[in-house]
């Protein structure tokens, strides 16, 4: 049954983190100087994110750190709309399960390690663009693994319940 339930609510939840975050993004922003990558969710099966900021090409790397930040505190908002938009279609065991989600353990970690970084640009004007995504997929596991982690909570705790009642029995 958990295992039915697992895999609605992450296909639920991905398909509206996806589809907030494509219309989030959805219009072509045209920046000055800004290299023709910028700004374009180029598919579907991407969670794209962009950074820009003032800084010499020794500030590339703190760039790419400032990218991860925004990528983790956009996919952290973006799942929470999912949840939210979400919950009515949700059983009672799909909405805690749904509630559990909302702490992201170690989302910071998961965005560094799964984030792909095909696009750096650094001008003349000590302007530094930086583009990223992480596959659709991975956020998938990502969500998958948490709810496994979560089924278990859940498990454990209606055990402990079932206990103290035949406890209270005797």
């Amino acid at each position: 049954m958990f295992s039915a339930i697992a895999i609605k609510l992450v296909t639920v939840l991905l398909g509206y983190v996806m589809e907030t975050h494509i219309l989030n993004n959805e219009s072509y922003i045209e920046i000055d100087g800004a290299p023709s990558w910028y700004m374009k969710n180029e598919d579907s099966d991407k969670y794209y994110s962009f950074y820009v900021m003032n800084g010499n090409i020794a500030e590339i790397e703190k760039a790419k750190d400032l990218l991860h930040s925004k990528m983790e505190k956009n996919l952290r908002n973006d799942l929470d709309i999912a949840l939210h938009k979400s919950f009515e279609e949700f059983s009672e065991d799909e909405r805690a399960m749904a509630m559990n989600l909302t702490k992201l353990d170690n989302l910071d970690y998961f965005v560094k390690t799964y984030t792909v970084m095909p696009y750096i640009k650094h001008t003349k004007k000590d302007v530094i663009y930086v583009g990223g995504y992480i596959p659709k997929s991975e956020i998938e596991h990502y969500l998958l693994k948490k709810i496994e982690k979560t089924k278990v909570k859940i498990s454990d705790k209606k055990s402990d319940e079932m206990m103290m009642e035949l406890r209270q029995r005797q």
